[in-house]
């Protein structure tokens, strides 16, 4: 069901889980079952318009899935995906306004190769571009977008020579209204990914994922990326929100041991450095992952993620992460949140997937999850 190109063996206990995708080796589904869905990010450009991203899978063939929520209900929305392509998904989602949102992912195309992908939104339907891609390099993806205005938008990934490859550098690309440009950003050690940006504007931009010693941080001021120093924790970080000076990530961190179990990680940037702020006591599991953030104000923060088998959500109550109750859909052995929306303090989304059954691989639903001011429920999903 989840799936990463190669990272450092270090890090695959924690990433293998962090983004889901599709190969061409996926099983079908069974007669009588429905796709599997898959919902990765979520964006709101007001609190009756919001929409989610990830893949749908059906004959071993992934493709995109888009869905929108129109105030009432969740509808599922055409989406191009590269013809050909076993696996064409999107991981990311920004709207800059309720007529113009931007998605972006990547597409297989064979095995060690797959390029990145951006769909957009002009307030008729999405339509699907390939992104440029660096010279030599032939396994590229985006993980993250930001779109800081109607013109302007950011997106972040990873780029290597082939899927399988040990080594790779960040990925980012600058949308000006007219065209996708590369821009350089500076790798750390061998294998640097980002996952996640985030802007106040289209010359302050935060960036994070993955890099030598784990959490990988990137500041965009307006000429350059350069790396901002983080706690070596191994793992890395996967979602990013900046609600003022403040900026808080989060993801997963290592043990020492090479059979500890990633355990969740929380960092806060307070305008001159990034630090650990305490994440909530979790039961023992082989997993405990954050895999996204987001705030309607600087003390109105959730963070999304999974529990072993269960859907975690976490809550910032000033100083610390706070575990908020929530169930798995009924009738679901299994399920795990990858992004989150704050549209204000009483309107947020969360999205992800579960699974009827306990297995690594078949059909999953897609899940949505909505917060009312006082709490989380369940939305039903195409």
């Amino acid at each position: 069901m989840i799936r990463l190109f190669a990272v450092p063996a270090a890090l695959v206990a924690v990433l293998a889980v962090t983004t889901p995708a599709v190969s061409a080796a996926t099983p079908a589904a069974s007669p009588g079952q429905p796709p599997g869905r898959v919902l990765v990010g979520v964006a709101c450009p007001r609190q009756t318009s919001c929409w989610a991203v990830g893949a749908q899978t059906a004959s071993s063939v992934a493709r995109t899935l888009i869905e929108h929520w129109n105030g009432r209900k969740w509808s599922l929305s055409a989406s191009p995906s590269v013809t050909g392509s076993p696996g064409t998904f999107l991981r990311s989602v920004s709207c800059s306004g309720r007529l113009n949102c931007w998605g972006v992912g990547e597409a297989t195309l064979g095995s060690g190769k797959q390029e990145p992908i951006a769909e957009h939104w002009n307030g008729r339907k999405w339509t699907l571009s390939v992104l440029p891609e660096p010279a030599g390099l032939a396994a590229d993806s985006m993980s993250g977008i930001w779109c800081p205005g109607p013109a302007r938008c950011w997106a972040v990934g990873s780029a290597a020579r082939r899927v399988d490859a040990a080594r790779g550098q960040p990925l980012v690309e600058h949308w000006t209204g007219r065209k996708w440009s590369l821009v350089p950003a500076p790798a750390e050690g061998n294998f640097s990914n980002l996952l996640a940006v985030f802007c106040h504007r289209d010359t302050n931009c935060w960036a994070v994922g993955v890099g030598a010693t784990g959490g990988l941080a990137e500041h965009w001021n307006g000429r350059r990326w350069s790396i901002a120093a983080t706690p070596s924790t191994g793992g890395g970080l996967q979602g990013v929100w900046c609600p003022g000076t403040d900026c808080f990530a989060a993801g997963a961190s290592v043990g020492p041991d090479p059979g500890s179990a990633p355990m969740t990680l929380a960092e806060r940037w307070d305008g001159a450095k990034w630090s650990i702020t305490p994440t909530a006591p979790l039961p023992q599991a082989f997993l405990r992952i954050l895999q996204g953030v987001s705030c309607a104000t600087p003390v109105n923060c959730f963070t999304v993620g999974l529990v072993g088998v269960h859907a975690l959500i976490e809550r910032w109550q000033g100083s610390k992460w706070v575990r908020l109750k929530n169930q798995n859909p009924a009738g679901a052995q299994s399920a795990e949140l990858h992004g989150v929306f704050c549209v204000s303090r009483t309107a947020c989304w969360a999205v992800g997937a579960s699974a009827a059954k306990m297995a690594f691989f078949g059909p999953d639903s897609a899940l949505a999850e909505r917060w009312n001011g006082k709490r989380w429920s369940v939305v039903p999903t195409p």
